[in-house]
């Protein structure tokens, strides 16, 4: 795997990363400080803040987030770790992180090393004093697949007010995974030797649904409640990694989803490079409605169940939104009696509000 320069080109597909980075934070930064005090951001393989055609990277980006919010964090703390292995990029971010203005609200820290043993030296210090993490929201965007072993998320997960947006290199996995020296760092990135099946795959496509659900089965069994990932794909159209999110919370899978959806608006949960040209699409592509009234079908036939049960199916266990149900699914479904509204405190027809009471034909 070839060492970068210390500043590179902006690929379009990072630039969706960092759409959907920014946006998380636009909303997430509201949410935890509405009943935290303190809140940690940390970007684990930081670079050096900046691209070659001054575009910033994902620690001022981050940085940004907090400081143009529309909303006062004033009487918050927001603490921003920035961890970064390779020497030339780590001097280049300090000391561009010292030419930014920053409010009194916000520490950071720029940190040189390792993002495993930094972390690990974090956690060591907060479980000694027998504490937890604050809410914290962990970037780790490597440019392999080393250095993020599943046995320290399995240790941040237990700390129950974590998330992590994480890059999955299934290129580079693809690429590199016959080398005998690479596979004990491939059995410490999935936290176990599944992923050696990956040649009995019949075709590539197999080859990356078996290494996406593995890595999203090994999160979960690590901790994470929920997961969400986000193929992106280079300029050939092919896929370079996975961005994948994972959460304790409900409504932080509710947020990221419509975060992922602005992205890509046709549900498909993907960004390609290859699109990024002259050949811009005219109209944006609608989700597929018809599909989500199958999957309530099929899931709740001749069932009795609460609004939020079919809101957390739909949100967990679906491709589609919190907000593509009701209107678009349950109001048909019930003209067209399939379905039976038991007990609602709705105020008018086809409206579906909190502790509403739904038996399905």
């Amino acid at each position: 795997m070839s060492k970068k320069p210390t500043l590179w080109q902006l690929e379009p597909h990072t630039a969706a990363k960092h759409s959907i980075l920014r946006r998380y934070l636009d909303a997430w930064f509201p949410i935890l400080t509405s009943w935290a005090g303190r809140v940690v951001f940390v970007d684990g393989f930081a670079g050096p803040g900046e691209y070659s055609g001054g575009e910033r990277g994902s620690p001022l980006l981050a940085l940004d987030a907090a400081i143009h919010h529309t909303q006062d964090f004033s009487k918050n703390e927001l603490i921003y770790l920035f961890i970064e292995a390779e020497p030339a990029s780590y001097q280049h971010l300090d000391n561009l992180l010292k030419t930014t203005e920053v409010p009194a609200f916000i520490r950071w820290q720029a940190i040189p090393g390792n993002f495993a043993e930094r972390m690990t030296e974090v956690l060591d210090a907060v479980e000694g004093k027998d504490k937890s993490l604050a809410p914290a929201l962990i970037l780790i965007d490597p440019f392999g697949f080393s250095g993020l072993p599943m046995g320290l998320l399995k240790r941040l997960a237990k700390h129950q007010r974590t998330e992590f947006i994480i890059s999955l290199m299934y290129e580079s996995i693809i690429r590199w995974r016959g080398q005998p020296q690479l596979e004990g760092t491939l059995d410490d990135l999935f936290g176990s030797k599944e992923w050696r099946r990956v040649d009995n795959m019949p075709s590539p496509a197999d080859r990356k649904a078996f290494l996406l659900t593995l890595y999203q089965s090994q999160l979960k069994e690590a901790g994470m409640t929920y997961t969400r990932a986000f193929e992106m794909r280079d300029h050939g159209n092919r896929t370079e990694y996975y961005l994948i999110f994972a959460t304790h919370s409900l409504k932080g899978l509710k947020v990221m989803k419509g975060v992922m959806w602005k992205v890509d608006p046709s549900g498909q949960y993907q960004f390609s490079d290859a699109t990024v040209s002259a050949q811009l699409t005219l109209f944006q592509p609608t989700p597929d409605f018809s599909q989500l009234r199958q999957l309530i079908l099929d899931r709740f036939a001749g069932c009795e169940v609460s609004i939020e049960v079919i809101e957390e199916f739909v949100l967990v266990d679906t491709a589609f939104r919190e907000t593509h149900f009701k209107k678009q699914v349950l109001a048909d479904l019930e003209k067209s009696g399939s379905l039976e509204v038991v007990k609602s405190d709705r105020s008018k027809r086809y409206a579906y509000p909190a502790g509403t009471v739904i038996r399905f034909g």
